[in-house]
């Protein structure tokens, strides 16, 4: 829809900067700058650290991507989903008692319930077979936001690892 760079539209970054900005700024927004954006206006305001380590990321991301309110529905509804029951009323409000049965859940079902969201989003009101104007869209951001929360773990691990292995060479190098 509008001007973006690095996930930050020109009206957000006008907002954070509190004044207009224009396209060249945009282009010109450095990694530096969207870090701080984002850990004022969404890690630092959207209370991350409220949250147990494990589910941290996956709170943030929806808050960017979805918005607070949209991102305690999603879970809100992966406690209810969980315990089988309407526990939780799904208003999008992060109140005492959601924060207080969130302990029960884990990443997969959180990601579970984000796809639900997506999909309704995405297919609410439309007839499936005939939607067009979106779905590599849809289909594209759903694989990101939501598979990369599988695999980044895997990356990081992965890179630990090559890690040692190229101290294990330099100590076996060093032993010849």
């Amino acid at each position: 829809g509008s001007v973006t760079m690095r996930g930050i539209t020109m009206a957000s970054w006008a907002a954070y900067m509190g004044r207009e900005v224009t396209k060249q700024e945009m282009r010109e927004l450095t990694k530096e700058q969207a870090v701080k954006f984002y850990k004022s206006e969404y890690w630092d305001k959207r209370n991350v650290e409220d949250f147990e380590p494990e589910l941290r990321h996956i709170w943030f991301d929806m808050s960017v991507n979805h918005g607070s309110k949209n991102a305690a529905k999603i879970i809100q509804q992966s406690v209810n989903t969980k315990q089988g029951a309407l526990v939780l009323d799904v208003d999008g409000k992060r109140g005492p008692a959601t924060m207080s049965k969130i302990g029960i859940l884990d990443l997969r079902d959180i990601l579970v319930e984000r796809f639900m969201f997506f999909a309704n989003n995405a297919f609410r009101g439309s007839r499936y077979a005939e939607r067009t104007s979106s779905n590599d869209f849809i289909r594209g951001w759903s694989f990101l936001r939501i598979f990369s929360f599988l695999t980044d773990p895997l990356e990081e691990r992965v890179a630990e690892l090559e890690t040692e292995n190229k101290e294990l060479k330099a100590e076996n190098k060093e032993l010849r």
